[in-house]
């Protein structure tokens, strides 16, 4: 998994979520990829508890399929995702 810097002022359940989707976006985490909750918070130097708000923030946008007491799966990213996401970069850049 890719890490990046945590950015100033960036609270734990942010700085999880641009991680977990940046590496789903690059496909670092790939498709049927099952993360684990606990696993990843040692990895990022988090507590459980803002890895599994960006799980729940994650899934809410279609990236990743929670499974009880498994972790989470990441789903297929579909065409429309990824254009509208670099539709969104190019406008920010």
């Amino acid at each position: 998994m890719r890490l990046l810097k945590r950015l100033p002022r960036e609270t734990a359940s942010d700085y999880a979520y641009r991680m977990i989707k940046d590496n789903i976006i690059r496909l670092e985490l790939e498709p049927g990829c099952l993360i684990s909750e606990n696993e990843l918070a040692v990895e990022l130097g988090l507590s459980r508890t803002p890895v599994r708000e960006a799980f729940q923030q994650l899934e809410s946008e279609g990236l990743i399929t929670l499974r009880m007491n498994k972790g989470a799966i990441v789903n297929t990213i579909d065409r429309k995702f990824i254009t509208d996401h670099y539709e969104m970069r190019i406008l920010l850049e």
